[in-house]
């Protein structure tokens, strides 16, 4: 078998002697750290919006000079008795102490407002300033940076038309830091609602903000967003802020569109660090015209500034050479374009028999290393890698080629990476072993994309076990416990989805619960899909005698062999060093363990469940207030042959709602849930409402469909066709009668009819989905019901990776 022989070649390269580098190691840190210091984005938005209030924020930083900040607040006209009452806050030392002085104010103040509620009166009574002074400490926690959060946006920019900008902007600074994009999103929103109150230098500054942080879905759409508004306002932006988002970690070819249509629109000519950036992005996502476009314009001067010499070297055209060959998307086109462009360069240069040789090979090869620079051949490598329409075996031919070419160590891990990826696509695993093995050689090397190729293909092939070790070994280069540079969600990510490939929803389960802990990392919204995935499938796990067993409160009663270990039962209590001997464990290969579909001792679903509405409701309170549109007729879809009567007068008379809709409670709505943790890093998207409809089909909880549907419209998530056909599969099932009770009917409209006309007035007639999305999302459900157990989720082409 192909674990056997792995298991002892994969054992000797992870935990050999040699340790890793500490030159991917930091001291540990709550937070990202921003390029821009905030001394730096101060100065920024001082010189675009200086007053004399803007005092009070240097004031703030030492507050211990108490003749400034008087001098400061009488500047920005704040009254002295104000600053006496408000005093403890200002003088604080820590961020903690001030916010306990800020309830404490509050109470004082409330106990002679009797008439008004504590919210209303919390949010009357703290003035602008206030909330700066909280800013300018620094905060040790999410918890403290979310209640900040919350006294900024309880306060109208009306308020302080000159500081609440600022506020804001430092606001979504701290959020941007800690990896809270949950509210950072509501505040995003605010600014867009509010634009008209703001200046377009505001705008600006927060895209820079923005363009600093990390490079995840959520901030791009952020962006985006932004983008679209400066747009549509004319809103100048500046050459600065284009930078930042064409150089920035989170540049992206989405983006760079936007970038470069407001440029067009407010007639701003991009200088050579534009345009340089502009085929770098493009390269990369693809788009070989726009990239080709701004080559040639750099090639002609055609941008302003003066035109440097060192554009016409061979060495720039050669990486802006290596950019451009990462848009093509077919390996011939490719190869072909390398050699017209080494014909009209570098191969004038040779003699006549070399150019007769060349012309005379009918197959396009690539040419001698010595013309080219070995990222332009790994270039050409990764176009072959991503191409599905290569074959496997000219791939490897082609990998070959290259690593006999390159001497550099680097440049071969990064064409192994490149074609082990590639390979685990198509899901060739037999082909990934001799590429994992030259991988795994220069482990001490591995950067994070790499760490993960590594992982997902250790994992795919069988050593999950070895797997964790790796990351285990990373950890451990510092015993303290720091932050790893290398680290990182997708890693776990990628982890988590190969696990469930493989059918271990159970590990996805646990790591879930022990993530925060042993690896350091918080869960993004990819994260969470991945989850509510496992639930799903866990579910094929779970045997008639199990589930009745629960189902009556007698699991204690259940063999040993299929019951949850103590570790499995209680995962998020464990601390650090249990909860990784506890993974260890559960990883360790064992031919008599049963995946039993458990989590926490209850049923997969139901628990992704609750937690799906724990974090729903705890980061947007304000979903609680909503209703569901329509209702449905009936539980679920086996009870529509078991009660045709029932079914009739449900659809004449539908019942009230949350009779049927079996809601999902929650135990709280605080974003913090009963062991201690929060969910500020996951902001919903379109994937993970997929997820989450596909459970609640699977949960008999489709009756909630309509409520999620409404949930997505609040969080301005707008929903692919894909998805929007997945919901109305399954809602049709619990909304539809039978033909005679349809026909019965008569011109009163079904509740899928309703329903269907509430999303067509949300999303519009274009975007409703039609019957090629229809039938693709009834093949799919089908698919997923047709298999009876979970192994071949490795191979299952059916369901693609929440990733892509």
């Amino acid at each position: 078998m192909l674990r056997r022989t792995l298991s002892i070649n994969l054992q000797a390269l992870c935990f050999a002697s040699r340790p890793f580098r500490r030159l991917y190691v930091r001291k540990a840190a709550s937070h990202v750290p921003l390029a821009d210091t905030e001394d730096t984005f101060l100065a920024a938005y001082a010189a675009s919006c200086n007053h004399p209030s803007l005092a009070l924020v240097h004031a703030f930083q030492n507050p211990a000079l108490h003749e400034n900040v008087i001098d400061a607040l009488q500047s920005a006209g704040v009254d002295r008795a104000e600053y006496d009452v408000w005093r403890p806050v200002v003088v604080a030392p820590t961020l903690s102490c001030a916010l306990d002085a800020v309830q404490h104010i509050v109470a004082s103040k409330q106990s002679t407002s009797s008439t008004s509620s504590e919210e209303e009166t919390t949010h009357s009574v703290t003035p602008v300033w206030t909330i700066l002074a909280l800013l300018r400490k620094l905060p040790a926690s999410q918890m403290e940076v979310f209640v900040v959060h919350r006294l900024a946006l309880s306060l109208p920019i009306s308020a302080s038309p000159l500081l609440m900008p600022l506020v804001l902007l430092l606001t979504a600074r701290w959020l941007a830091q800690f990896r809270m994009y949950s509210p950072l999103r509501h505040l995003v929103l605010r600014i867009a609602q509010s634009h008209n109150e703001l200046r377009a230098a505001h705008i600006s500054l927060l895209l820079r903000v923005l363009a600093q942080a990390e490079s995840t879905y959520d901030v791009r759409s952020m962006i985006i967003l932004l983008l679209q508004l400066a747009k549509s306002y004319h809103m100048k932006l500046g050459s600065v802020t284009y930078r930042a988002l064409l150089s920035g970690v989170t540049a992206h070819s989405a983006t760079a569109v936007l970038v470069e249509s407001h440029m067009r629109k407010i007639g701003f000519t991009p200088n050579l660090s534009h345009s340089r950036a502009f085929v770098k992005i493009y390269g990369e996502g693809g788009r070989r015209k726009h990239a080709a476009l701004y080559w040639r314009r750099i090639r002609l001067g055609q941008f302003y500034g003066k035109v440097p010499r060192y554009i016409y070297k061979k060495k720039y055209q050669s990486m802006m050479l290596e950019d451009y060959l990462k848009a093509f998307k077919d390996t011939k086109k490719s190869q072909s374009y390398l050699h017209y462009f080494l014909k009209t360069t570098t191969r004038a240069q040779r003699t006549h028999e070399a150019q007769e040789a060349v012309r005379a090979d009918s197959k396009p090869m690539l040419p001698s290393p010595d013309h080219i620079r070995p990222n332009i051949w790994l270039q050409v490598l990764r176009t072959a890698a991503k191409d599905d329409r290569t074959p496997t075996n000219r791939l490897l031919v082609l990998y070959e080629q290259i690593r006999e070419s390159i001497s550099n160590r680097n440049k071969r891990l990064i064409a192994a990476c490149l074609v082990t990826k590639s390979l685990l696509r198509r899901q060739h695993f037999k082909a990934v072993e001799p590429l994992l093995m030259d991988i795994l050689h220069d482990k001490d090397n591995l950067d994070a994309a790499q760490l993960t190729i590594a992982v997902e293909a250790m994992t795919m092939l069988g050593e999950a076990d070895a797997a964790f070790r790796l990351l285990q070994n990373v950890l451990e280069v510092d015993p303290s416990g720091p932050f790893s540079a290398i680290i990182e969600t997708r890693t776990l990510n990628s982890f988590m989805i190969a696990l469930l490939r493989v059918g271990r929803p159970d590990a996805v389960f646990y790591i879930w619960d022990t993530m925060p802990r042993i690896f350091r990392v918080e869960p993004d919204s990819t994260t969470f899909a991945i989850l509510l995935k496992a639930a799903r499938f866990a579910r094929k796990c779970e045997g008639t005698l199990q589930v009745a067993l629960e189902d009556f409160g007698l699991r204690r009663i259940l063999p040993l062999r299929v019951m949850s270990s103590e570790f499995e039962l209680a995962a998020q209590n464990l601390d650090r060093e249990r909860a990784i001997e506890g993974l260890e464990q559960l990883l360790k290969p064992d031919p008599k363990r049963v995946v039993t579909g458990f989590w926490r001792g209850e049923r997969a679903g139901a628990v992704a469940l609750r937690l799906a509405w724990r974090v729903l409701l705890g980061n947007w309170p304000t979903l609680a207030t909503l209703r569901s549109p329509v209702s449905a007729i009936r539980r679920n879809a086996s009870a529509q042959a078991l009660s045709p009567v029932a079914d009739l007068f449900r659809s004449v008379v539908p019942p009230a709602a949350g009779v049927l809709d079996g809601a999902v409670t929650s135990s709280a709505m605080s974003p913090e849930d009963e062991y201690g943790r929060t969910y500020f890093s996951i902001v919903p998207h379109d994937p993970l409402f997929r997820a989450l409809f596909d459970l609640l089909g699977e949960e008999d909880r489709a009756p909630l469909i309509p409520l999620v549907l409404t949930w997505m419209r609040y969080m301005q998530v707008v929903p692919t066709k894909d998805t929007l056909a997945t919901a109305l599969v399954y809602w049709a099932e619990v909304s539809l009668g039978g033909p005679l009770i349809e026909r019965f009917k008569g011109p009163n409209r079904s509740q899928y009819d309703a329903l269907l006309e509430w999303i067509t007035d949300w999303v519009g007639k274009q975007r409703v989905p039609g019957t090629e999305e229809t039938q693709k999302a009834l093949r799919r459900v089908q698919f997923f019901r047709d298999r009876l157990i979970l192994g071949g989720a490795a191979r299952d082409k059916g369901e693609q990776n929440v990733q892509s």
